[in-house]
């Protein structure tokens, strides 16, 4: 790997909370997996394109507050993309999207050059990167990290994984054995390295030479999981970039996210207040 560096490109928002209290929260899969990237202590960037809005800025701002650097960030004469979000049982339900902008993103050679700089590119399931990842590794050498969450279709899955060096993927379901089975067939088509994360019931993962762990999730009183397999992604990946084993980078993003949990929004300090 080249050095210890991260950008996540891919996908931002706002993230619109209606019930039980209107609040809005920066966030975003490639904007939360920085922040805690850049948390490690690793030189992080974020990639991704925004608005020409109030929101877009707000955004913007928030990432430089967390000195990450934004200068491949591309901004549209659009509305910055937002998810609604509500809650069952303190679990996070995604109601309507708008993620145009995001896909507004064009990877041309400036870009390229760009994202060469960095170690590991990080990719999102909504970033729109998915038919540029071959370009993208061949062009920059650097590794590619890919979360593919829980949504992601078999056709998303064949075009994305053979071009990733760590998968990450996320379930709600029980079962270690399973879930080892799952990440060791995984390594199969392609990455180095696969972790599944199950929400309460800990995490997996799977690497060379057989490598596995099994990391229990820490019990603690939730008030919002939104955020918390980000968290989880962004603290894996910069504790890896630093050289950090994969079992040590298991247990620090497990308490990561589970701290993520016991807070609302994506990360300490983005909550935009409402005017």
């Amino acid at each position: 790997m080249k050095d210890s560096s991260i950008i996540c490109l891919g996908d931002n928002c706002i993230d619109r909370y209606e019930v039980p209290v209107r609040r809005r929260f920066a966030g975003g899969n490639g904007v939360n997996t920085a922040v805690f990237a850049a948390k490690t202590g690793c030189r992080t960037a974020y990639a991704g394109a925004v608005g020409n809005d109030s929101e877009g800025r707000a955004i913007l701002e928030k990432l430089r507050e967390k000195n990450i650097d934004v200068s491949l960030v591309q901004v549209y004469p659009s509305e910055t993309a937002w998810t609604d979000v509500t809650f069952v049982d303190n679990e996070r339900v995604f109601g309507v999207e708008f993620y145009d902008t995001v896909r507004m993103y064009q990877i041309n050679e400036e870009v390229l050059k760009g994202l060469s700089a960095y170690g590991i590119i990080h990719n999102t399931f909504m970033g729109g990167t998915e038919e540029k990842l071959e370009m993208i590794r061949d062009y920059t050498g650097s590794l590619l990290s890919m979360d593919f969450g829980e949504r992601y279709s078999e056709e998303f899955l064949d075009l994305c994984i053979p071009h990733v060096d760590l998968a990450f993927f996320s379930t709600d379901d029980e079962g270690i054995e399973q879930a080892g089975r799952f990440a060791q067939s995984m390594l199969h088509y392609g990455p180095s390295h696969v972790i599944l994360t199950m929400g309460k019931y800990g995490a997996v993962y799977a690497g060379p030479g057989g490598g596995f762990y099994y990391e229990p999730a820490e019990k603690i009183e939730v008030v919002d999981t939104l955020g918390a397999g980000d968290t989880f992604i962004g603290t894996f990946l910069g504790e890896f970039a630093q050289g950090t084993d994969p079992a040590v980078c298991m247990k620090k993003a497990t308490r990561a996210a589970a701290e993520s949990c016991m807070r609302s929004g994506g990360f300490e300090g983005c909550e935009i207040f409402l005017r």
